[in-house]
């Protein structure tokens, strides 16, 4: 069994994501069908860090960053995507479309 984001799924199910870890990337399914990639973050994903924020609702930007935002700072978006991956690890997970 794989103990995915979405709980354990069988070895089927995460075969049709492909079910690969290579170099820092895995890719694993959600309930729904859809494949999930989870890697390390880059400061290539600064725009898509950016709009994730923005379509959060007011309130769960106040729960997530303690205190009202309305955007990520430069120094915000440096901090989290300026990463070694040793000291200061960060990942991300890009769901696709469902199957």
């Amino acid at each position: 069994m794989y103990a995915g984001l979405s709980g354990a799924v069988g070895r089927s199910q995460a075969g049709r994501c492909g079910g690969s870890s290579v170099a820092g990337l895995d890719v694993v399914p959600l309930a729904d069908g859809r494949c999930v990639e989870i890697r390390p973050v880059s400061r290539a994903d600064a725009q898509r860090l950016h709009a994730f924020v923005r379509a959060l609702s007011p309130a769960t930007r106040y729960r997530r960053f303690h205190g009202a935002i309305h955007e990520l700072t430069p120094a915000m978006v440096d901090f989290l995507t300026d990463v070694d991956q040793r000291a200061h690890v960060a990942l991300i997970a890009l769901a696709g479309s469902a199957p």
